[in-house]
């Protein structure tokens, strides 16, 4: 169970999107809510020579406004959820000499390592608007980073519905058949939970070949990969399996496992896919890491994703 949900804000109304299922979730699970805003202070930089110099009135200015923000939106969130829903607020400071992601999206994982937070909830892309995808973002860095559960949403151009936080009914979670993929269980049955949703455990086969030709020993070895699959989502169903928990498998041959998986979401009316992701690139390329990629770029749909722990 969440006991301490963290939401990263920019002061933008994108990122603000993260709040109504940040707080529903909140209460339910009776944790604490904790805001997390980040300014630069690239803007109150001058140069001496090739040192930067820090312009202390326009850094008092920015602390203030952020202040004045952070104060906005806890009286927004109480006069929505009553007293009993419980916040904490913090303002980061973040000096650098050019407004880049990498360096941002470290320092917030750093930040989030450091607290109790067992959970992050944000937008996929903030203050630099839509056409901002988050691939190259600090939600981009922060996935690759850390190694807490985060939920990924799409922001719209839209003021945030607090009274109409997403519903989540059915959540699709791809496997590969490995250890680390099934790392994504634990937090996406905790989120499940809060949530109410149906589960589908997925596995993807790619054929041994990719097109199909008349000789029977090709079909036999795609058949014996499809019978493995389901053994191998059947085990995992029943060692989830309990009172009142909802749990569906699917398996399928797929030349480009990622373009079915999302095909496949739109096809089963799942609203959100829960995954392991690798963090950088090395020899432990699971179906998780490609594939992951793909999704996480092409997928129109929240999005739990979780970066195993190795060895």
């Amino acid at each position: 169970m969440y006991r301490s949900i963290l939401v990263p804000l920019d002061g933008s109304t994108f990122a603000e999107h993260a709040l109504p299922i940040a707080c529903a979730l909140a209460q339910r699970a009776d944790a604490m809510l904790r805001l997390v805003h980040v300014h630069t202070l690239s803007s109150s930089l001058r140069y001496s020579g090739d040192e930067p110099v820090v312009e202390e009135n326009l850094v008092a200015q920015s602390r203030k406004q952020a202040r004045l923000y952070l104060a906005q939106v806890r009286e927004r969130l109480a006069a929505f959820a009553g007293p009993e829903l419980k916040i904490t607020i913090e303002n980061l400071e973040f000096a650098i000499t050019q407004t880049v992601n990498e360096p941002l999206g470290g320092f917030l994982a750093a930040y989030a390592a450091t607290t109790d937070a067992d959970l992050i909830i944000m937008t996929t892309h903030g203050r630099s608007g839509l056409v901002r995808f988050w691939l190259g973002s600090v939600a981009d860095t922060l996935v690759r980073l850390s190694h807490l559960p985060i939920l990924l949403l799409q922001p719209t151009a839209a003021e945030p519905d607090f009274s109409q936080p997403p519903q989540f009914k059915n959540m699709l979670i791809p496997l590969d058949g490995s250890a680390l993929a099934e790392q994504i269980l634990e937090p996406a049955l905790a989120l499940g939970e809060l949530l109410g949703t149906d589960y589908t455990l997925l596995r993807a086969v790619e054929p041994l070949f990719p097109v199909y030709n008349l000789l029977l020993k090709t079909q036999e070895l795609d058949e014996s990969g499809l019978q493995e699959a389901w053994g191998y989502l059947h085990q995992v169903g029943q060692q989830l399996a309990v009172a009142e928990r909802r749990l569906h498998t699917r398996v399928f041959l797929a030349t480009q496992p990622a373009d079915a998986i999302l095909q496949s979401t739109q096809r089963h009316a799942n609203d959100l896919i829960a995954l392991a992701t690798h963090g950088k690139s090395g020899l432990t390329r699971l179906m998780v890491g490609s594939v992951a990629d793909k999704l996480l770029r092409g997928a129109t749909i929240p999005m739990l994703v979780y970066r195993p722990q190795q060895g």
